[in-house]
């Protein structure tokens, strides 16, 4: 969630138009990008965990439980298309919508409302099946598939090989297609017993599995023949070489890019597993209020990032939001909007953000704690 928030500093401090994985980028650059790579994977992957943790509950049944994922999805989806999308662009004058992990979240959650009905080894195959095999669908394009075009972008192709998908006046624009996250769900529902272990075993498991996975996607990557789009080169020099290895595709996500990413999380998981210290409880607050800290942190940076310009150029810009009106209104963009920060700056930026919305999520973590109502599993 910490890294997430380096990433949208990036968005917003930077220039967004800048690709930070396409060549001519530096390394710097690059490797900022790609540790928030972790992010996503490992947020629906433990989703899933979640799910399972809390079906497990003593007393709570396997229809509360689908009950419970499938309210909570269609809650995610509503917040992913309304004030999610807000905080992202600070209006809906251009009537465009980010459909992003938020939405993929949801969307997984409904269909894991239908998956925990079926044997814990059935859902494991499912979860396999959907991360590993995905890519064998890559030949098939929205454009095959007619009128249903619509279907295929948000199952697979997502809107930067698929186009946007409209709807009236309204655009909307997929990031994160289906079918590869519900798999990544699953995959956290269905491993969700070994987080019941004793924590010696625990930890023991967790990292057993998580270098299997990550010695698979080496393996994976370095034969360069499935699992991932983008082929890789040895480059003249070993930094070089690397960045080219380690450029897997997030949009829709590769096989190559969930292992690179799914492996690490789960050592990382049985590394951490201890009492947490100082440190350790300043991320566990923050992981207990994973959905208001999301929200907070986009409206945060979005609202720094205008401030900041307005203190440099005399205008209260949301960075993303102009762009987007820029380009979809033919524009030219001002000759300050490609100055974008250096990174020193967008990291500065991310931590002081990170550590100011802490005291509210601190804040909202204890009432959680305190008042144990219902409505608050949604928030």
């Amino acid at each position: 969630m910490v890294l997430m928030a380096l990433d949208h500093a990036r968005d917003f401090f930077g220039d967004p138009r800048v690709d930070p994985t396409a060549p001519g980028a530096s390394g710097a650059l690059f490797f900022t990008r790609w540790l928030t790579h972790f992010c996503a994977p490992t947020f629906v992957f433990l989703a899933g965990t979640a799910a399972f943790l809390y079906g497990a509950r003593p007393g709570r049944t396997r229809g509360e439980l689908s009950r419970f994922l499938l309210s909570r999805g269609v809650w995610l989806i509503v917040l992913e298309l309304t004030l999610i999308s807000f905080a992202w662009l600070f209006s809906f004058e251009l009537h465009l919508v980010f459909v992003q992990v938020i939405a993929a979240i949801g969307v997984a959650m409904i269909a894991l409302a239908g998956l925990v009905h079926l044997p814990r080894v059935a859902m494991i195959a499912i979860g396999l099946a959907l991360v590993a095999g995905h890519n064998l669908l890559d030949p098939v394009l929205p454009a095959d598939l007619g009128s249903a075009a619509w279907v295929w972008v948000l199952l697979h192709e997502g809107s930067g090989a698929g186009g946007p998908l409209v709807a009236g006046n309204w655009t909307f624009w997929v990031q994160y297609p289906l079918l590869p996250w519900i798999g990544v769900m699953a995959l956290g529902y269905g491993i969700g017993p070994l987080f019941q272990l004793e924590r010696t075993r625990r930890r023991r498991s967790l990292m057993l599995l998580g270098t299997l996975v990550t010695l698979a996607f080496v393996l994976l990557r370095w034969l360069d023949g499935y699992g991932e789009p983008t082929q890789w080169r040895a480059a003249d020099t070993t930094a070089e070489s690397l960045i080219a290895f380690l450029n897997c595709t997030k949009y829709p996500p590769s096989l190559a890019y969930l292992g690179m990413t799914l492996g690490p999380a789960l050592v990382a998981l049985g590394l951490a597993d201890r009492e947490p210290r100082w440190l350790g409880r300043f991320f566990v607050t923050l992981g207990r209020v994973p959905l208001f800290y999301y929200v907070l942190h986009l409206f945060a940076i979005n609202a720094c990032a205008g401030l900041y310009t307005l203190v440099r150029e005399g205008e209260f810009v949301s960075t993303l939001g102009f762009m987007m009106s820029t380009f979809f209104r033919g524009g030219t963009f001002p000759e300050w909007f490609g100055n974008g920060n250096d990174l020193p700056t967008i990291y500065l930026a991310w931590i002081l953000i990170v550590l100011a919305i802490y005291p509210l999520c601190h804040w909202y973590a204890g009432f959680k704690r305190r008042h144990r109502w219902r409505i608050l599993s949604y928030l």
